[in-house]
């Protein structure tokens, strides 16, 4: 029985296991990349939005303080884009953060929240004297 893999192996067929292992990597990275992409695109917008509005708004405060938000966030944001581009995230992070970009990019914004909040604290019960939950 041991031979069939190795029989397999040599002759350059896939075995069940390998077009499974391939089918995950498959997901999971285009899974990487919705998320990647989904970054990109709300920086992108966000930019393009304070770009629009600079010249009426400029010198308002709340303008200035949504600018440093969105330089804050970019900066903030850069480790992650770049361990996804490497592949140095886990496979459950990776797709709960699919699940929340392909939620907020259908507007569903409340079930984009309950899939950070399993991502944050998982299904955990909550400690005695907890009443109060956004």
């Amino acid at each position: 029985e041991e031979e069939g893999p190795r029989l397999a192996a040599v002759l350059g067929q896939q075995t069940d296991k390998d077009k499974e292992a391939e089918e995950a990597q498959k997901k999971l990275d285009e899974a990487s990349h919705e998320v990647t992409s989904w970054i990109r695109s709300m920086l992108r917008a966000w930019e393009a939005d304070l770009t629009a509005r600079a010249p009426a708004e400029e010198k308002q405060q709340v303008f200035k303080a949504e600018k440093a938000q969105y330089r804050q966030s970019k900066q903030y944001l850069k480790p992650l884009r770049r361990a996804l581009r490497d592949g140095e995230v886990d496979a459950g992070v990776i797709f709960s953060l699919a699940e929340i970009a392909k939620d907020s990019g259908q507007r569903r914004y409340r079930a984009a929240k309950e899939a950070y909040m399993r991502l944050a604290i998982g299904n955990h019960p909550w400690p005695m004297g907890v009443t109060f939950v956004t």
